[in-house]
């Protein structure tokens, strides 16, 4: 006879993947971020949140060009000012890639979520697929092809 365990959907505390819950075990977003890579800056009405999270200088190209397309439709949905991929720089170096997104108080605070627990969540957990997906040891290298000194065959006339 099986044990039979209660499970069941519940509201995230931000973003809008139901979690579940298990036998009362309080369901828990899984992060890949840390509280360090997030800064917020206000300007007046206006406000600046970037997210830089590690992972980020993994993203392949094709990935960079997806997130950049998803940044363009959160713009857009959100009435953003800005949404975009950005080099980030430390005396004169590139130290890495950020999200900014920047706009009204309001609309900024609203995409915030979306962008962390949906999108960048999902970019983040595509970085850790491909990386899990890559050889432990590099294969080896293939011997090494001489070459032939020797003249092909001359076909023989017929007599």
């Amino acid at each position: 006879r099986e044990k039979q365990v209660q499970a069941r959907l519940v509201a995230p505390p931000c973003g809008n993947l139901e979690l579940y819950e298990v036998a009362g075990v309080d369901a828990v977003a899984h992060t890949h971020a840390r509280p360090d890579d997030y800064a917020l800056e206000h300007e007046g009405t206006q406000e600046k949140f970037r997210a830089s999270p590690p992972w980020l200088r993994s993203l392949s190209s094709l990935a960079r060009r997806d997130l950049e397309g998803d940044l363009q439709i959160l713009r857009d949905k959100f009435g953003l000012a800005m949404a975009e991929l950005v080099e980030t720089r430390k005396h004169g170096l590139p130290t890495g890639l950020a999200v900014d997104i920047s706009g009204g108080t309001q609309a900024v605070e609203a995409a915030k979520g979306e962008l962390v627990e949906g999108i960048l969540q999902y970019y983040g957990t595509q970085v850790e697929w491909s990386a899990s997906e890559l050889p432990a040891e590099p294969d080896e290298e293939p011997p090494a092809r001489s070459v032939s000194t020797k003249r092909p065959l001359e076909p023989m006339d017929a007599e």
